[in-house]
């Protein structure tokens, strides 16, 4: 077997870290910017481009603030000196705005499979007083409504029904089967 290349290793690395979930990806991202931060900063200060508008050198932690602000807000680059630095600080907003659509579909890509694996019905049922139906067959939406109809005197009821079926399935037969369930729940 060939040894893999350092592309094939990041690639699998990379793979892993996206697998783990949300909280890995925020950490990547995280430690992307950090070190995109750091080097415009290095670069800022090896260049001695780090002037204030007083004509005086930035220290090496107004350097790196400045970058974080920028990154995160995309503050007015006009209003720097000298035009190495503005472009310096138009890389970073670039840099920023990546960031921030990275999060977003992070953040997004996480509320889609939360949503996802609760449509699948894989969440805790923390119900009391309830009715338990296990399995399904053709004369589930009966049942269902029979119970309907026993807990309208009810302030509420609640149907939990467990089967080996899909969740949007069944919810969808029985939402065309029994259209107004009144005061029950049915999960």
């Amino acid at each position: 077997m060939k040894k893999p290349t350092i592309g094939q290793r990041f690639k699998y690395w990379f793979d892993g870290v996206m697998a783990r979930g949300t909280g890995a990806l925020l950490g990547v991202l995280a430690l992307a910017t950090a070190v995109v931060i750091a080097i415009d900063a290095l670069v800022i200060i090896r260049l001695k481009l780090n002037v204030g508008p007083d004509g005086e050198r930035l220290p090496a932690i107004r350097v790196i603030w400045d970058n974080v602000v920028q990154t995160l807000g995309a503050n007015d680059v006009a209003a720097t000196s000298g035009w190495p630095f503005r472009i310096s600080m138009i890389v970073i907003a670039f840099v920023g705005v990546l960031v921030v659509a990275n999060l977003i579909g992070i953040v997004s890509g996480a509320f889609d499979a939360k949503v996802a694996e609760l449509r699948k019905g894989r969440s805790t049922v923390l119900e009391s007083g309830h009715t338990v139906i296990l399995g399904w067959n053709s004369k589930m939406t009966t049942i269902v409504q029979g119970l309907c109809e026993a807990n309208a005197s009810a302030k509420r009821g609640v149907v939990v029904i467990l089967a080996e079926r899909d969740k949007v399935e069944m919810e969808d037969e029985i939402r065309s089967r029994i259209p107004k369930p009144g005061r029950t729940s049915i999960i």
